[in-house]
């Protein structure tokens, strides 16, 4: 069924447009990657496509009777949207499946669900990094939002090398940002065979074999529906607390403001420790999970080791 969020997600369009099977395996494999069952997404049939964003009101107007006033035209701009080949085919040694104890179909099983999940966090780390992750990979969003002088990027100020982390906000439906599944939301999986495979030496041994491809892209129409806290640290003064997200989310226009947040582990822990160290019944402050109103979500694919970006 499709989720109860007011979008379509990346489970939801694989559920659609793919077989139980597959589906019962991206599942499994995605339930706890916040990207691909919180993100918005959709399917396309084509590998690139433009995407328009409104940059302008029209002009308009009060008028008396019989007088007119200077029309105009809302202002568009058409923004470019490509999807990358995502190729998680896999192989099992035939011997390593007849040794699994469990026997040959659930050594088949777990590797097919191991290569949809390498695939699913392959995708999650490609939304926040981009290039850095992959240059074969869609852009990301540490690409998008890397210059310290935008308006939606804040600088937490710490100055550990390799040592920051991030915390994104973004609006996710239609028309701002969403992932794109080309095949018209297909997952490419052939059927589980047999394959000659060769080691490092050339030499020939049998494997269970399946190809698991698709087409997938980030779309971003526009810097007004994304934010970075950038330069997070472990350093007193520059680690994440509410007073940064603030300043974030006022930079986002009216209507336009995010509707998720991400973070590490290690910042949602510095907010929670902000906080007022003990609730009245004398237990620790729990995690929040929400901030002014936003979902918090906790992921794996943003890291505490990111370069410092320098103004």
């Amino acid at each position: 069924m499709p989720s109860t969020h007011d979008r379509l997600t990346s489970a939801d369009i694989v559920e659609m447009n793919n077989s139980e099977e597959v589906f019962g395996i991206f599942s499994e494999a995605s339930k706890y990657i916040p990207e691909m069952n919180l993100i918005g997404a959709a399917p396309c049939t084509k590998t690139e496509y433009k995407t328009l964003i409104q940059t302008g009101l029209p002009t308009v107007g009060f008028r008396e009777s019989n007088t007119g006033i200077k029309q105009g035209s809302p202002t568009v701009e058409a923004r470019d949207v490509k999807l990358k080949f995502l190729d998680a085919s896999w192989s099992l040694d035939q011997k390593v499946a007849k040794e699994c104890e469990w026997g040959q179909k659930a050594a088949i099983a777990l590797c097919a669900k191991s290569a949809m999940e390498a695939a699913c966090q392959k995708i999650a780390v490609q939304t926040w990094y981009g290039a850095q992750a992959d240059a074969a990979g869609f852009t990301g969003l540490a690409t998008l939002l890397s210059n310290l002088s935008l308006p939606t990027v804040i600088n937490a100020g710490g100055t550990t090398a390799n040592g920051a982390s991030s915390i994104f906000a973004i609006r996710t439906e239609l028309q701002c940002v969403q992932y794109a599944w080309g095949q018209d939301g297909s997952i490419d999986t052939g059927p589980i065979g047999e394959a000659e495979q060769w080691d490092a030496e050339m030499k020939k041994f049998w494997a269970y074999v399946q190809k698991v491809q698709a087409y997938v892209g980030l779309q971003v129409p526009s810097l007004q529906v994304v934010g970075r806290i950038c330069n997070i640290t472990a350093q007193d003064d520059h680690r994440a607390h509410e007073g940064l997200i603030a300043k974030l989310l006022e930079q986002f226009p009216v209507g336009k403001e995010p509707n998720l947040i991400f973070m590490t582990k290690r910042s949602l822990e510095q907010i929670r420790q902000q906080r007022v160290a003990t609730t009245t019944t004398g237990k620790e402050v729990p995690y929040p999970d929400m901030i002014f109103g936003i979902p918090i979500h906790v992921t794996e694919a943003l890291r505490n080791t990111e370069p410092i970006i320098a103004p």
